[in-house]
């Protein structure tokens, strides 16, 4: 798709704040922790307008 981080994680957040998609915490063992998100199913039909 050739998008950027910063562009992705941008347009993910965007998707949160439509509640298309949740976003969680994820904790590993080191590092930072990862934010992981999960499509709602709410959001099938905002999707087919696309």
């Amino acid at each position: 798709m050739g998008a950027s981080r910063s562009t992705t994680r941008r347009y993910l957040e965007f998707l949160v704040a439509e509640q298309a998609v949740s976003a969680e915490l994820g904790y590993g063992d080191v590092g930072r922790p990862e934010r992981r998100y999960r499509l709602l199913g709410a959001a099938k039909g905002w999707l087919e307008t696309l």
